[in-house]
């Protein structure tokens, strides 16, 4: 955004968000919404009064991702919007979905054509 200038938001937060250099990178551990999460951090813009989290009655977020990751936080938190949620194991869905994933690569892309493509260009 060019200096001087400035948008309006929604206006759920009462803060400014600010986009300056560097970039925030950063990971390990979080205090948010009252539990600790394992994260990280990829993000330009900062607020002043809520630096990683904004909780309100019409919005909430953060700039650390990974936030529903946690099987218990994620259950803790959707239970609370909605008391029917059924809750389920992250990391198992996760894995199942990347070797879903890699095993239709392997029957649907000639991997030995593919293998000696690569090595040729070396």
């Amino acid at each position: 955004m060019p200096t001087g200038r400035s948008r309006t938001g929604f206006g759920f937060i009462d803060d400014d968000v600010i986009y300056q250099n560097p970039k925030v990178l950063a990971s390990g551990g979080y205090l948010l919404f009252s539990h600790a999460i394992k994260g990280y951090e990829i993000h330009y813009g900062r607020l002043n009064r809520y630096p990683l989290h904004y909780q309100g009655q019409q919005a909430c977020g953060t700039h650390v991702y990974g936030t529903f990751d946690a099987d218990d936080f994620r259950s803790s938190y959707f239970k609370a919007i909605n008391p029917a949620y059924q809750g389920y194991a992250y990391r198992e869905y996760r894995e199942t979905e990347i070797q879903q994933f890699a095993d239709m690569v392997g029957e649907n892309i000639g991997i030995d054509n593919l293998l000696q493509i690569l090595q040729a260009e070396l």
